[in-house]
């Protein structure tokens, strides 16, 4: 993903979590559809520390993004953050 990319897509997460529901968190939300692939990685990463509003939304953009062509770095993504939620667990 570029680093253009990158900062494009945590803008538009930071701008849905900080009021989801409203008309510019579904605004955010089509623009991160449209980013595509280059999106799955910090939306998966912001589904850790979302509410419950935002993380609703958040899955709403993964569904979207989420492709035949696409499920691989999906689920890719989704082991990584397993791991690192693993390791930083409590009593580990």
């Amino acid at each position: 993903m570029s680093f253009f990319s990158t900062l494009r897509a945590d803008r538009l997460i930071t701008e849905l979590k900080s009021k989801p529901g409203s008309p510019e968190a579904q605004r955010a939300a089509a623009r991160l559809k449209d980013l595509g692939a280059a999106a799955i990685e910090p939306v998966v990463v912001a589904l850790e520390d979302a509410d419950k509003a935002a993380a609703v939304m958040l899955v709403d953009v993964l569904s979207a993004l989420v492709t035949q062509k696409t499920f691989p770095q999906f689920v890719r993504w989704l082991v990584e953050a397993a791991h690192a939620w693993w390791r930083a667990s409590p009593g580990r």
